[in-house]
C-alpha cells in the first residue's frame, strides 16, 4: 500500500497548499511525539492491518510532503524484526516510494530535466558502500561533476574518466572547494 498510497499523495500535492501540507505534517509529528512521550509502553499491535494502514499513512506522507520514514519506522518497530531485517525491508520500502513518488513528482512539474542527470550518481552511491569503487564514465556537467566530488569528500571512492580538458578543470575546481 505504501506505493500506491505515495502515488496518490504525489498526485494530491499538485492541488494543495505547500503550507498547509507542512502545517498538517508538523502538527502530526508533534502529536505522534507527545503520544510516544507520555505513553512510553505503547506498541502499535503486529497485525496485518496494522501493516496496511501503516503502509498505507507513510505512503501517503511521503506522497504528500516527501517524508513518511516515522510512520513506516513505527510499523516496522511492531514485528519486532531483526536490525538487518528491519533496515532492509525499510531501505526496499523506501526504494519503491521514491521511485513511483519520483515518477508523479516529475509529471507534476517538481522535477526538471536538467536534474535528472543526477540520477545515476545517486542511485549508485545509494546501492553502494564507500569501498565500492564508483567510475563516472560519459556525459559530465558541472553539476554533475560537483556531485561526484560531493560524494569523494563523504569518503566514497569516485573515479572521474576525463574526456575533455573542460572536465579536467572542473573535476580540480570541485575538488578543491
Amino acid at each position: 500500500p505504501s506505493v500506491l498510497f505515495s502515488i496518490l499523495g504525489g498526485m494530491a500535492s499538485a492541488w494543495m497548499l505547500t503550507q498547509w501540507l507542512e502545517a498538517t505534517l508538523a502538527v502530526f509529528l508533534l502529536g505522534l511525539s507527545g503520544w510516544m512521550l507520555l505513553r512510553p509502553r505503547w506498541r502499535l499491535a503486529a497485525t496485518t492491518r496494522s501493516a496496511v494502514l501503516g503502509g498505507a499513512l507513510s505512503g501517503g506522507m511521503a506522497g504528500l510532503v516527501g517524508t513518511g520514514g516515522a510512520v513506516r519506522g513505527m510499523t516496522l518497530a511492531a514485528f519486532d524484526l531483526r536490525k538487518d531485517v528491519f533496515i532492509a525491508t525499510s531501505a526496499a520500502i523506501d526504494m519503491a516510494i521514491d521511485l513511483s513518488r519520483a515518477a508523479v513528482y516529475a509529471r507534476n512539474g517538481y522535477i526538471h530535466a536538467h536534474d535528472l542527470v543526477w540520477v545515476p550518481l545517486l542511485a549508485v552511491v545509494a546501492m553502494t558502500t564507500n569501498d565500492t569503487p564508483i567510475i563516472c564514465n560519459g556525459f559530465k556537467d558541472a553539476e554533475f561533476i560537483e556531485m561526484a566530488m560531493l560524494a569523494l569528500k563523504m569518503g566514497r571512492k569516485i573515479i572521474p574518466v576525463v574526456e575533455k580538458y573542460t572536465e579536467l578543470d572542473l573535476i580540480i575546481r570541485y575538488a578543491e572547494k
